[in-house]
């Protein structure tokens, strides 16, 4: 079987299972309707004769009266199902109705996040002498305030290399 006949075979079977779960949810939707008017009937048939039965102040029918409780799970199970069958529309309206709201949200929210954000980098931007602590630009080779070198440079390559360190980054050598 070739590269053609394979793509082939791989859309007949996606169009097959798009087919299959499109009767499946029509199916769903059918059952559910279904169901729910056939509980709602027995339902009522079971309120409305409780209610003649209180009503008379007589005994209910209990064959009619207990149509109530089998008339409520299939109102249980007909919902279930209708739920099931509905269940791409219903998330679609939800989606196209919170995107708006989520974007809106996000726009008030940029500028609390853009402060925030410029704190962190200016914050990752500064240093601090070893020696007293005190803040010094990222750039510096003396300390303003004690006047001590911050870098040690290394007499082989000449690259800046911390103040406590031993060796060298870039070439190893001992400092």
């Amino acid at each position: 079987m070739n590269e053609y006949e394979k793509n082939k075979l791989k859309e007949e079977r996606m169009r097959n299972s798009k087919l299959a779960h499109y009767k499946n949810k029509k199916l769903l939707k059918i059952l559910g309707f279904v169901f729910l008017i056939i509980g709602i009937i027995l339902a009522l048939i079971g309120l409305i004769s409780f209610g003649i039965s209180f009503n008379n102040m007589s005994m209910p029918n209990f064959f009619t009266f207990f149509l109530l409780f089998p008339g409520f799970i299939l109102i249980g199970i007909g919902t279930t199902l209708l739920r099931f069958g509905y269940m791409k529309e219903v998330g679609g309206y939800i989606k196209n109705e919170s995107i708006p709201i989520i974007n809106e949200a996000s726009e008030e929210i940029k500028p609390a996040i853009k402060n925030i954000k410029e704190v962190i980098v200016k914050e990752e931007d500064k240093i601090y002498c070893p020696y007293c602590n005190n803040e010094i630009d990222k750039d510096s080779l003396y300390c303003p305030k004690c006047g001590k070198e911050l870098f040690k440079e290394c007499p082989s390559c000449h690259e800046k290399n911390d103040i406590d360190s031993i060796y060298c980054d870039k070439c190893g050598t001992k400092l």
